[in-house]
């Protein structure tokens, strides 16, 4: 759905993984998991799942956004 939504009106700009993580299913032993990342547009804060469980806090990502509903995103070349 995302990718739809952002085929007509999307911007891109850089985002920072901060320490927010994200875990996934069925691992109950060692459970993996993916940070968040966050980026600002006119003064507002935005987050998203980076599905990479390579980043570590602090490093730099890519991110396509819904120029009029940030809240929609999702983060380039993405790494699993």
């Amino acid at each position: 759905m995302t990718n739809s939504l952002l085929k007509e009106n999307a911007g891109q700009t850089k985002a920072v993984i901060i320490n927010e993580r994200n875990y996934m299913g069925n691992q109950p032993v060692h459970p993996k998991f993916s940070y968040s990342y966050e980026f600002t547009i006119s003064g507002k804060k935005y987050t998203g799942n980076s599905h990479d469980t390579t980043l570590t806090i602090g490093d730099t990502v890519e991110v396509e956004y819904d120029k009029d509903m940030p809240s929609i995103n999702k983060p380039l070349h993405r790494r699993e």
